[in-house]
């Protein structure tokens, strides 16, 4: 550990000073930079999107009112947008496309067992975790911890309850969990 205490923004700077300092366990496979890399901007970008609306609404009804103010502050907007229920039914049928999307995608790389897997395959890079596994455990988290009753309810039971097994996979691996 360092002498002093070391703030580093963005996740993948965060990964890579871990990478550096902590070489014991990688998170990059050799040769997987690039295609990690890309795999979590494709989360980002992509895959999250449909859930931004629910989940930031429920981000903003879980913060002090005092922070509430800061979150939706651009403009005249200081509260969080609302939508319609037609709207929400969307942004779940979009969400429940790209998680099956991304099953399948995952599934490409066959039934490689990890401990306490049940003999499928759900990690990303096959049989050990990497920083596009915990990239996508994050976002588990972050759905379990903003909406533990209506959201993560939902989500963890798609494909099979694959969702439920990769953060209880990780687990080992994070604190938070």
């Amino acid at each position: 550990p360092p002498a002093q205490p070391v703030v580093l923004a963005g996740v993948a700077v965060i990964a890579e000073y871990l990478e550096e300092h902590y070489p014991a366990r990688p998170v990059y496979p050799p040769g997987s930079k690039a295609l990690q890399t890309l795999f979590v901007y494709y989360l980002m970008e992509v895959f999250i999107k449909p859930l931004l609306p629910i989940l930031l609404t429920a981000s903003y009804q879980r913060l002090p009112e005092r922070s509430q103010a800061h979150l939706f502050s651009q403009g005249q907007q200081t509260r969080a947008p609302s939508y319609t229920a037609e709207q929400l039914d969307r942004f779940w049928q979009e969400a429940r496309t790209n998680f099956e999307f991304l099953a399948n995608v995952i599934d490409k790389n066959g039934t490689e067992d990890i401990e306490g897997d049940g003999g499928r395959g759900i990690l990303v890079s096959g049989r050990e975790p990497t920083y596009a596994d915990f990239a996508l455990g994050s976002i588990l988290i972050w759905i379990e911890t903003v909406s533990p009753q209506e959201a993560w309810p939902r989500i963890k039971n798609w494909n099979g309850g694959r969702w439920n097994r990769l953060k209880h996979a990780l687990r080992a691996y994070m604190d938070l969990l």
